[in-house]
């Protein structure tokens, strides 16, 4: 009997340690389980940081791109009308050119036209004189 005491006090023994080391599996269970919790959300709020600083560089980036594209838009714009202002200033020297080369041109004529009628003059009292002279 005294030998199923010993083994029936062993048996509780065992079946209490058991129980203790149960009990201490199920609580480091709950505290693995919990450091996964902390550990999950760390990197779901990392991954939300992550992402809104990739959305605000991205955004920014976006924002730059159109000040560029503007920029780039309105030089274009200022070069156009610049060119257009060129090309009128040039087209109004031209036309005050062929403006003056046609004075030019009537003047000349005109020049030439009164030498035309001055040697006309000229050969005609040339002939006169001549003709006096032979007469003679």
């Amino acid at each position: 009997e005294r030998q199923m005491d010993s083994i029936s006090h062993k048996a509780q023994e065992f079946s209490k340690a058991l129980e203790q080391l149960q009990q201490e599996q199920d609580m480091e269970r709950k505290a693995r389980l919990r450091r996964e919790g902390s550990l999950l959300q760390q990197v779901e709020q990392h991954a939300k940081e992550f992402e809104e600083r990739w959305n605000a560089e991205r955004q920014d980036r976006l924002d730059q791109i159109a000040k560029l594209e503007k920029k780039l838009t309105d030089k274009e714009t200022q070069r156009e009308r610049e060119q257009a202002s060129f090309q009128r200033r040039v087209e109004e020297e031209l036309e005050l050119l062929r403006t003056e080369i046609d004075l030019e041109v009537q003047e000349r004529q005109a020049q030439d036209e009164q030498i035309v009628a001055a040697l006309n003059r000229y050969s005609q009292q040339l002939q006169q004189s001549l003709s006096i002279l032979s007469a003679d």
